[in-house]
């Protein structure tokens, strides 16, 4: 599949490649190339930022991860193992080979200790192992953080959120685990975590506050926040006019004409991108309503302002 860039203009870029799945994130490794023009191939290590649009990587059926290079507009193979999935993030770029060994694309090396079916990534890295224990990547190596057993995790900002096995649901920042009541969006079919525009009222631990946009059993879609919002006005004693700023920490449903659902992915600055059955795109930027975007796309990611698709 090709993968496509989204111009902020209702249109999509063709940027060509051939695969099977796509990761968006800004990171904090560099890369060099070893070797001379289109065959050369990608090495990473600790540094600098790059520019948040070079920061989409790819892997193909055969499970070989590329890097855009828009100086040639091209995909380059990147050293390493084979791998099943990867993520990316400010944390650094993950993957998980078939046998579960975790691989980052960093100077610590490709194989790091022990075994994870999933990594969600944002400013760390999370993940959960065939047991459903939860861990968090400290820079050397996985902490466990204790507390749940979990089915599947997304991760936004500093946070994650994951659900077990019976549909609960729970939010860490990297020391315990928070249960989040589901109220009225009720049981919990999919998941992706992000983060809100950063302003004062909505900063959460180490960050800007992670909000999560959940679909439900009914094919409904609800997005957590703590965000606050004025209340109503009051009149203060010399006569001038107060509002009370209220918080919201509940579900909330966005409301939709999208049709069955089969993808949701949390954008940057609090929106929310799906994908339908018919594979037609839509787009929540005011977290009230969604509008259809043209195109059409079997996959979508989306990372630091950055949204990308396979088709």
């Amino acid at each position: 599949m090709n993968a496509y860039r989204f111009d902020g203009r209702n249109a999509w870029e063709d940027w060509g490649g051939d695969l099977t799945n796509i990761a968006v994130g800004r990171i904090t490794v560099s890369r060099y190339k070893r070797g001379e023009g289109r065959d050369a191939v990608l090495v990473t290590k600790i540094g600098e930022f790059i520019n948040p649009d070079d920061d989409v990587w790819g892997m193909n059926a055969e499970g070989k991860v590329f890097c855009f290079d828009r100086e040639v507009r091209i995909w380059r193979l990147v050293e390493g193992p084979t791998v099943k999935s990867i993520s990316v993030g400010n944390g650094g770029i993950f993957g998980i080979t078939p046998a579960n060994e975790i691989v980052a694309y960093t100077a610590l090396g490709f194989k790091i200790p022990g075994e994870l079916t999933n990594i969600a990534m944002a400013n760390s890295a999370w993940g959960i192992n065939t047991a459903g224990q939860a861990f968090r990547f400290n820079g050397v190596g996985w902490e466990h953080i204790p507390g749940v057993v979990l089915t599947t995790i997304s991760a936004g900002g500093q946070a994650c959120w994951g659900v077990n096995g019976v549909n609960e649901m729970f939010r860490s920042y990297g020391v315990n685990w928070e249960h989040i009541l589901p109220g009225e969006m009720g049981e919990v079919r999919m998941l992706s975590a992000g983060i809100s525009p950063s302003s004062p009222s909505v900063f959460g631990p180490g960050g800007p506050q992670s909000v999560c946009w959940a679909l439900n059993a009914a094919n409904q879609i609800f997005l957590y926040s703590n965000e606050t919002e004025p209340g109503p006005p009051s009149h203060g004693r010399r006569g001038g006019t107060n509002r009370t700023m209220i918080a919201r920490t509940a579900w909330r449903h966005i409301r939709s004409e999208i049709g069955k659902v089969r993808r949701i992915v949390a954008g940057s600055a609090g929106n929310c991108w799906a994908l339908n059955a018919d594979h037609q795109i839509f787009r929540c930027v005011d977290k009230k309503s969604w509008a259809h975007v043209p195109g059409s796309l079997t996959s979508i990611a989306s990372g630091d302002g950055a949204v990308w698709g396979l088709h």
